[in-house]
């Protein structure tokens, strides 16, 4: 109970025991964000890949249709990251399924314009290419569907066409998505109102809601197997198809809710990858479209490091903003709610490492944060030793081993594998070792410390500090991040001194908590 509620400490709830029942207490909203972490935790990575789309459809249609796209966009200034082009390929597949099954879209009068037109032009002869391929004859509505997923989907430039939405796909499926999304955001804490989810479930509802009212419906064979390999996800579809089908007043078969729940879990995804990046927002005012050119500049030059939530010309919205950094071609004045760097319009390649070095500089914040929320749980007194100078590997391994094994914190196998490990490739950096299994199968996640004030032996290195990992397979997602934070924080030469000097656990805990 002390372990839970140290890992709850910093959501505001406390798990206590009354009436010999577990109850978590806290107010409604801090137990609602708890729930979303935990759903975010337990999200699948990488939810919908290639490997997915062919167990769902014909692989030689996948095939056909990433070749199709990948061929027309080659030439163009369009682009797809890799999450845009699944994204993309999962609604194209399941718009031709849904044709060869004969459930043509109901036609509209009205018709909105989604990209311009050059960009529409090469959309217009991806169509032609997956009518010609998959010898279909589309309708008006369902180009116009198609336009739409690529505006939703290339570059990820933020939308702002929540309008032209109503008019594609009717007041009533936008009016149910917004009270689902509310629903969704109340109960479960996570946040589906956002246009890279809203823009293409909304086709795909318009198209299950065309469906229900021709009285057919889609089959998937994945059913079982969300349900089994992804239950959270599996049971957010299942609170959501039931609310559409209340609010629509149709029926929606177990079939349907597993595209839903593929995507669900695309979002989930999604949401789960960029939390790991930085949420940034560039300020510039909107002259000759250069605040355009500098998004998608940002946006291709830090895809990997920046997730830019908003791109604001008005100064008013700035107090609105919820990110940690904001890019800006006009001074600002600091925050403390989000780091600013000024660039030019063009950004420079100075500009570009002062980018970097403010990523670098919140990745270190970011680690010594995670480390501290940890580290009480993580290490004891019971797992730190103090090493000899005549000490070596072998030595350390089996005496960190012994006392693990003693507290049935491990299996006899984990010192094993430890030593398969140390053989694979040593885990010497610097001055310190940090020795693990390749496996998870801690009963709880343990961190032993040895420090040696002469360095000792680690095969054909030589360190001062050892620190042992024994991971838990509930821990899996946090070990990678465990492990640099702790490499980065042990290798700075000041940290790493004064560990040589600590006597015991307690110098220790606060060497390490004065660095964090």
């Amino acid at each position: 109970m002390r372990k839970i509620n140290q890992i709850f400490s910093k959501s505001g709830v406390r798990v206590v025991i009354r009436d010999n029942k577990i109850q978590v207490t806290g107010n409604e909203k801090d137990k609602r964000r708890l729930i979303s972490h935990f759903i975010m935790e337990e999200a699948p990575h990488h939810f919908v890949d290639r490997s997915l789309l062919t167990q769902n459809f014909n692989r030689a249609d996948v095939e056909q249709i990433e070749q199709i796209i990948k061929e027309e966009l080659a030439p163009s200034t369009l682009k797809l990251n890799d999450y845009a082009l699944i994204n993309l390929m999962m609604h194209l597949l399941i718009m031709i399924q849904s044709l060869h099954h004969d459930d043509t879209l109901l036609s509209r009068d009205a018709y909105s314009s989604w990209l311009n037109t050059y960009d529409a032009a090469i959309v217009t002869k991806i169509i032609k290419r997956i009518e010609n391929v998959f010898n279909l004859i589309l309708n008006k509505h369902e180009r116009e569907e198609i336009h739409m997923l690529f505006h939703a989907n290339v570059d990820h430039l933020p939308l702002s066409d929540r309008d032209k939405l109503t008019t594609t796909v009717g007041d009533n499926i936008v009016r149910a998505m917004n009270s689902l999304f509310a629903e969704v955001q109340h109960i479960f804490g996570i946040d589906l109102d956002n246009d890279y989810f809203v823009f293409p479930f909304s086709l795909h509802l318009d198209k299950l809601f065309s469906r229900a009212m021709q009285g057919s419906s889609l089959n998937s064979p994945l059913t079982e197997s969300l349900k089994q390999d992804f239950p959270v996800v599996f049971e957010l579809a299942v609170f959501v198809s039931f609310r559409l089908s209340q609010l629509l007043h149709i029926p929606i078969t177990e079939g349907e809710r597993a595209y839903i729940a593929l995507h669900i879990g695309a979002e989930l995804d999604r949401q789960k990858q960029h939390s790991e990046k930085i949420r940034t927002a560039i300020f510039s005012p909107n002259y000759m479209n250069l605040n355009t050119q500098l998004y998608q500049h940002v946006s291709k030059q830090f895809e990997h490091d920046l997730n830019v939530v908003a791109l604001v010309n008005d100064p008013s919205e700035l107090d609105k903003l919820d990110v940690s950094l904001l890019i800006t071609t006009v001074p600002q004045a600091s925050s403390m709610a989000y780091r600013v760097v000024t660039i030019s319009p063009f950004m420079t390649s100075k500009e570009k490492s002062t980018i970097m070095a403010t990523i670098e500089e919140h990745r270190c914040n970011v680690q010594r944060n995670f480390l501290r929320r940890y580290f009480d749980i993580y290490f004891g007194e019971q797992f730190f030793f103090t090493l000899q100078p005549i000490m070596q590997r072998d030595q350390v391994v089996t005496l960190m081993c012994d006392q693990l094994e003693r507290r049935h914190i491990v299996s006899p196998s984990f010192r094993q594998h430890v030593f398969e490990r140390e053989e694979a490739a040593g885990t010497a950096f610097g001055t310190v070792a940090l020795p693990h299994s390749v496996y998870m199968e801690a009963r709880q996640t343990t961190f032993s410390v040895g420090i040696a004030k002469n360095s000792i032996r680690w095969g054909e290195r030589r360190v001062n500090i050892v620190v042992l990992a024994a991971i838990s397979q509930n821990d899996q997602q946090r070990f990678m991040r465990l492990y640099e934070a702790l490499i980065t924080m042990f290798s700075e030469p000041q940290v790493a001194t004064a560990l040589a000097r600590v006597r015991n656990f307690e110098q220790f805990k606060n060497v390490v908590k004065t660095n964090m």
